[in-house]
């Protein structure tokens, strides 16, 4: 099976030109200004919208949406809320939507109503392959075959518990430490004001993709705190990878999360 390649970044020095033309690539919202510089102005992308989103947010939101309607680099968006959609609907955003994991196709049911609504959405984390299986006559999605995922999404502010509140200051990550001294990435988006806690074991499924991968062919990865050489390392593994080359993952330790026996 031939598999389309969905790439998605959280910071800019993750990205490079390298990947080619033939990637559907995915940029945060609020750091489109930094991704828009360094991204080759023939390549097209889309743009992650944010995870929350507060009455004092959506005119800040709007104003994104309708600059983004006109941007021509711009192929859609991706929503992970339904104020977000909301906004879509009231702008008549006329590009694709792709709706979230967040946002739970997880039957058939909810799919077909999702696909009166978007173009496309990504498989919610929790659902196995079996799942995914049982749906794909109705409408296959995109999967997410390696990334850390998101354990949390919490508006209550880790730094600004600690007094560091850094308001209006983008992007950052910062680091929690759990009992098991394992050390959990956490994404400070200061712009809509709402923190999300990461898994410290990525997933990555690449021992199925080309056998038990074939409800889709669309698979997504999804870069959070990675440096840039470990995302190209990765990168460069999957592309090998869909080209029918097995060579030993860049990473020691990963889960495979809930993709052979979903949620128990």
């Amino acid at each position: 099976m031939k598999y389309n390649l969905w790439i998605s970044y959280t910071m800019p020095q993750q990205y490079s030109n390298d990947i080619g033309t033939d990637v559907n690539i995915i940029i945060p919202y609020d750091a489109f200004d930094d991704f828009s510089v360094i991204i080759d102005m023939d390549k097209k992308f889309y743009v992650n919208l944010p995870m929350v989103v507060r009455d004092k947010d959506k005119d800040g939101l709007r104003a994104f949406i309708e600059s983004a309607s006109k941007d021509e680099r711009v192929k859609g968006v991706v929503i992970n809320n339904t104020e977000s959609l909301m906004l879509l609907q009231e702008l008549v955003f006329a590009k694709e939507i792709i709706t979230g994991a967040g946002l739970y196709a997880w039957n058939e049911e909810s799919q077909k109503v999702y696909s009166k609504l978007s173009s496309n959405y990504v498989y919610p984390y929790e659902l196995s392959r079996h799942e995914m299986t049982d749906n794909k006559e109705s409408r296959p999605g995109i999967l997410t075959v390696y990334g850390r995922f998101p354990l949390m999404v919490s508006a209550n502010c880790i730094r600004n518990t600690a007094a560091e509140c850094k308001g209006g200051a983008g992007e950052t990550f910062g680091y929690l430490k759990d009992r098991k001294n394992m050390l959990l990435p956490v994404l400070f988006q200061c712009k809509n004001c709402y923190n999300i806690v990461y898994n410290p074991i990525p997933t990555s499924l690449h021992e199925f993709v080309g056998s038990d991968i074939d409800f889709t062919k669309d698979l997504l990865i999804s870069f959070t705190d990675e440096s840039d050489t470990a995302a190209g390392r990765v990168i460069d593994f999957y592309r090998e990878l869909l080209n029918g080359n097995m060579g030993q993952f860049p990473i020691k330790e990963f889960t495979k999360a809930y993709f052979t026996h979903g949620v128990e």
